[in-house]
């Protein structure tokens, strides 16, 4: 996966577009083939604050390049992204369906019971990159997260320790990983992969 031009909390050239509304620019970037997927910690992607702003023509667009809404994005503040989620699911798009069904992917989007189901047809690098989505979004159900981080590690799964760091000491600090998190991933990686 591709991580240039992604900010630190995750936002993407064309997320930043969005989210202050230049609809131009992001018409521009999703016509370069920008990748549309990707959400920031908040949930937030260019679907979400597409919706939020009622551009429906541009969101179809976003939709059909592979945008879906995070369900993070949508709590106490996202009801106006949620009603016109609605509204666009009555077109027979959902926009909350994971379009990544492997398993880095899923963990990407925090779907991590449906990451679970593919952990035993997943091959050792497919279970590192989906320990790298797991870390970057630690402090998202963390319990779960470590969960299924177990069970990739057991897969044959690595991660760069440095990774692990790097999410621990986040700034600011809301988007840091908790530190009982932090703890239990070293602990896995000493017991996986320093045997």
């Amino acid at each position: 996966m591709e991580h240039d031009n992604i900010d630190v909390i995750g936002n993407t050239p064309v997320t930043i577009a969005a989210s202050a509304g230049d609809w131009e620019e992001v018409a521009k970037l999703l016509a370069a083939g920008a990748d549309v997927r990707s959400c920031n910690c908040f949930g937030q992607n260019a679907l979400y604050f597409a919706l939020a702003d009622g551009q429906f023509d541009l969101a179809f667009a976003l939709f059909d390049a592979g945008a879906r809404l995070d369900e993070l994005a949508v709590g106490e503040d996202g009801r106006s992204a949620l009603a016109a989620a609605a509204e666009l699911r009555r077109t027979g798009r959902d926009v909350f369906a994971p379009l990544d069904k492997n398993i880095a992917g899923l963990c990407r989007n925090g779907s991590y019971e449906e990451a679970g189901k593919h952990i035993e047809t997943a091959t050792p690098a497919e279970c590192s990159e989906a320990l790298a989505e797991l870390v970057r979004n630690g402090k998202y159900r963390p319990e779960v997260n470590l969960v299924l981080a177990e069970q990739l590690f057991a897969r044959g799964g690595r991660i760069d320790p440095g990774l692990v760091q790097k999410y621990a000491v986040l700034k600011p600090d809301q988007l840091r990983n908790p530190v009982t998190y932090t703890a239990k991933m070293r602990q896995l990686i000493r017991k996986y992969q320093n045997k």
